[in-house]
């Protein structure tokens, strides 16, 4: 049994129909075996998924192995629309097969086995279980669509947006479903709060038309830029794979980074009266420091937290925080006032909401963007960094040779170093095998090249590839 799918919060990796792939329904099932073994006999338990070839064949196995009745949603059901469904109907978990933003050949399970997220202690106790197994057939068992529960989740969606953010005022949007889970069903939501819309990208498609649906990859935004561009739309969003995060773009068709959007967001919370006296914004660890000062400027109290889902989630749940935001597009609302979910994030409902910020200030993205610092000389949260060695070791080696009087190393989410005005952070991906991210912020091109280089002097010889990707993007700045 291949069980290089397991990773820090969920499962994920390249799908195949037999135990020798990191995601498979023998795997599927044997994971189903585990969960029931940690659930009460009667727990309910939400199970839906989204629009992949793959995903039926590992929601079979899994309610095959979990060996009880469960709330099935069906698949292209949007991340969000899971949770909500959860939340309505008061179910213990909610398991959704999805590998979100990862192109088709992926998949994997995201759960959640109680009110809190799923800790990396608890994913380690259910691959431990997994592997301890003894040998059995996989059988696989019918998960009816309970068509009621998926219409629920969907109104209460949409009379939370109503409530919370009010009518749209045939403002023009144009957004891109990137063939994923709310295509079909972005229109009629946001046309429902009363904005006219143009869907990029808005049929369900397993393959997601050959692309990878990830709007934090800047070439995926062409699409929303040039519809912008042509003229008559106050903005454009772009919507990953499974629904859950959102990238913005102005009237221009200018992309906006995401911290902008964050401190945007919460400055409208703040101002609209809508904070309910909370202050307190989480942000992950990649965030650029000029959004972390913006924050601080307009009221709010920033802390800092692994990068990841489930640990800004449970973050914001145990601080009562008022809002969360992830570099990669993952937006969440606090305390359930806003959104139904507390510390739930949904890309439509950002979306939605962006709206109805735009129409609080009376200005245009481009000029709300524009009042958050610039940072040119902040990479960005730079992705696809393979590397077939031991990622502990290269993180422990940088963390080693970085000079001390110099800089602040951090080591509890991979390892970040720190001087004034300055970071670094490289980790190991939480959802991809064998991958690290890495970001750089500085105030000038001279102390960024010092940044890097202090890293990098410590890669070894078969991280050279990785090196060579971070200098790429350094000298695009």
């Amino acid at each position: 049994m291949n069980l290089t799918g397991f990773q820090a919060c969920d499962v994920r990796g390249l799908y195949g129909p037999d135990a020798e792939a990191q995601v498979s329904p023998p795997l599927a099932w044997r994971l189903g075996r585990a969960v029931a073994a940690r659930l009460p006999a009667d727990a309910a338990t939400v199970l839906s998924g989204d629009g992949r070839a793959t995903t039926p064949a590992l929601q079979s196995a899994f309610a095959g192995g979990l060996g009880r009745p469960c709330l099935g949603l069906g698949v292209c059901v949007p991340t969000p629309l899971a949770y909500l469904a959860r939340h309505r109907r008061g179910a213990r978990a909610v398991v959704i097969v999805t590998a979100s933003h990862n192109p088709a050949p992926f998949n994997g399970i995201k759960l959640q086995l109680g009110p809190m997220p799923i800790t990396p202690a608890e994913m380690a106790a259910l691959r431990d279980g997994v592997a301890r197994m003894a040998d059995a057939p996989c059988v696989p068992a019918d998960v009816p669509a309970d068509t009621r529960l998926l219409q629920e989740a969907e109104e209460a969606h949409a009379a939370a947006a109503r409530q919370a953010l009010g009518g749209g005022a045939g403002v023009a949007i144009a957004i891109d479903c990137m063939h994923g889970c709310w295509s079909g069903r972005a229109r009629g939501h946001l046309e429902g709060l009363g904005y006219r819309v143009t869907a990029l990208r808005d049929r369900p498609d397993g393959a997601f038309g050959g692309i990878e649906p990830d709007p934090a990859v800047d070439r995926q935004l062409a699409p929303v830029q040039a519809a912008v561009r042509g003229g008559g739309f106050a903005f454009g969003a772009a919507l990953d794979g499974d629904g859950d995060r959102a990238r913005f773009v102005d009237e221009r068709g200018a992309a906006v980074d995401n911290g902008t959007a964050l401190v945007i967001l919460v400055r409208w919370l703040l101002e609209s009266g809508r904070a309910a006296g909370r202050r307190v914004v989480v942000y992950d660890q990649k965030t650029r420091l000029a959004v972390v000062a913006a924050l601080r400027r307009h009221g709010a109290e920033p802390v800092a937290e692994k990068s990841g889902h489930t640990f800004l989630r449970t973050r914001m749940l145990r601080d009562g925080a008022l809002f969360g935001g992830e570099a990669s597009g993952h937006f969440f609302w606090g305390g359930g006032a806003i959104y139904p979910v507390d510390a739930g994030d949904c890309g439509l409902f950002a979306t939605a909401a962006m709206g109805a910020a735009l129409r609080f200030f009376g200005r245009p993205l481009s000029a709300l963007a524009a009042e958050v610092p610039d940072s040119p000389f902040y990479t960005g949260d730079i992705r696809g960094l393979r590397y077939g060695g031991d990622r502990g070791r290269l993180l422990e080696a940088v963390a080693g040779a970085v000079d001390r009087t110099a800089y602040r190393v951090v080591t509890e989410d991979g390892v970040r170093i720190e001087s004034p005005g300055a970071f670094a952070h490289l980790r190991a991906s939480v959802t991809e095998t064998g991958m690290l991210t890495a970001a750089f912020d500085a105030a000038d091109r001279a102390g960024l090249r010092r940044l890097v280089g202090s890293v990098l002097k410590a890669f070894p010889p078969d991280a050279a590839g990785v090196a060579e990707a971070i200098r790429a993007r350094v000298d695009r700045l």
